[in-house]
């Protein structure tokens, strides 16, 4: 994957970049000194940080002229999104996950609280239950029909279609497919299967359809897992380290176990040669 976009807010001295685009050759930021070159790359570091990166500070990284908001709990960083980054999914990254992702923008961002969230834009929408209201009132007729209670002429509180109601006690039209609700309804859906007469292509087509439809938070959640563990590490290099043209291998290796080092900014280029030297072996 590639970060294609980003967006930048109330950090340090930026307020608001809105969403610009990062080329796929070369991207430089051009301006003047304290222009927020150097904040702008610190805060990308944020979107997926080594482990050792400095984490955001509220009274360091919040922009100074606004961090009243933060002291007197007016602003909750944990509401403050930092940065976010838009990224464009390979070939590679396409192949990972289930069908119908293939034109989805992968979107993570970091909050000034530190935690991270993440998104699919573009990714199939998870259903409502009022989208699939019809085809459920439809299908717990046919089952009723074909209950022992209704042949016995049982009352209706009995019939299969019941325990729908205990199922989805305080849903509407409006309520999201999560991946709690899509289970307890996928769930109801395994119950009743047996009474469905698999002899009618109708029904066995709209319990299909139906079953389908629950699975798609889980193939959402999926999705997002996969791509997050493919996401790449922002590195934040600012400095330049001198490497000696000549460098005794051993010696180096002595001297970093034993802590003598000549000098840690001048032998942090060393040591990186000889990491990369070490991978040769």
């Amino acid at each position: 994957m590639r970060l294609s976009k980003a967006r930048i807010r109330s950090y340090r001295s930026i307020i608001d970049t809105g969403i610009f685009d990062v080329e796929s050759a070369k991207t430089i930021f051009v301006g003047p000194n304290e222009a927020g070159k150097t904040a702008i790359l610190q805060a990308l570091q944020h979107i997926n940080p080594p482990a050792l990166a400095p984490k955001l500070d509220a009274l360091r990284d919040y922009p100074r002229s606004l961090y009243n908001d933060i002291s007197v709990g007016k602003v909750k960083p944990s509401d403050v999104t930092v940065v976010e980054g838009y990224f464009e999914l390979d070939a590679a990254d396409i192949s990972e996950l289930p069908a119908g992702f293939e034109g989805c923008t992968y979107v993570r961002g970091r909050k000034l609280d530190n935690t991270s969230s993440h998104r699919l834009d573009g990714a199939p929408p998870l259903p409502k239950y009022g989208d699939l209201k019809k085809d459920i009132v439809r299908l717990c007729a046919h089952i009723d029909s074909r209950s022992p209670e209704a042949k016995a002429g049982e009352a209706a509180v009995a019939l299969p279609s019941a325990s729908l109601a205990t199922v989805t006690t305080g849903w509407n039209d409006d309520t999201l497919l999560s991946s709690a609700n899509a289970k307890t309804l996928n769930t109801w859906l395994t119950a009743i299967l047996p009474l469905i007469d698999e002899t009618n292509e109708a029904e066995e087509k709209r319990y299909d359809s139906l079953v389908a439809a629950t699975l798609a938070a889980d193939k959402r959640a999926t999705a997002l897992s996969t791509l997050e563990a493919r996401l790449p590490k922002f590195v934040l290099f600012n400095n330049y380290f001198r490497v000696r043209p000549l460098i005794q291998l051993d010696h180096l290796a002595q001297r970093t176990e034993s802590k003598v080092l000549d000098d840690e900014q001048y032998d942090f280029g060393n040591l990186c040669c000889q990491t990369a030297s070490n991978t040769f072996h």
